[in-house]
């Protein structure tokens, strides 16, 4: 038979590890929200940066991963386009100079792989 101290010891180890393992950081679930794009301010005065206002953008880390970034001359699916370097990042404003070649197309949104709505903008 074994001893009731092994096994609450046991019992008390286990909710201590699965207590633990809901702590371990991932993606937060906030981030899971499809971004969308709600507006495409685009600068009066050349050179001042277009800003993008919306949400689920992510935290302000994003817009530096491989996974998380900005497309600028997109189809309206999102897809072709091209990546554009970005100057401020929040969960739900984004900003970023004209980077001269971009053209006319749809701004797009990619956090952590899923594209927002496409939104039609023409930065010439």
């Amino acid at each position: 038979m074994v001893p009731r101290h092994s096994v609450v010891r046991a019992f008390t180890l286990l909710v201590l590890v699965t207590t633990m393992a809901a702590c371990v950081p991932g993606i937060p679930e906030a981030s899971m929200v499809r971004p969308t794009v709600f507006s495409v301010r685009l600068p009066s005065v050349e050179g001042d940066p277009v800003r993008i206002q919306g949400r689920g953008f992510g935290d302000g880390a994003d817009g530096t991963r491989d996974d998380t970034y900005l497309v600028l001359g997109a189809r309206s699916d999102c897809s072709g386009g091209e990546r554009v370097m970005t100057e401020t990042w929040s969960a739900s404003r984004i900003s970023f100079v004209d980077p001269g070649n971009a053209g006319s197309g749809y701004l797009c949104v990619v956090v952590h792989g899923v594209a927002s709505n496409g939104m039609p903008v023409d930065v010439n």
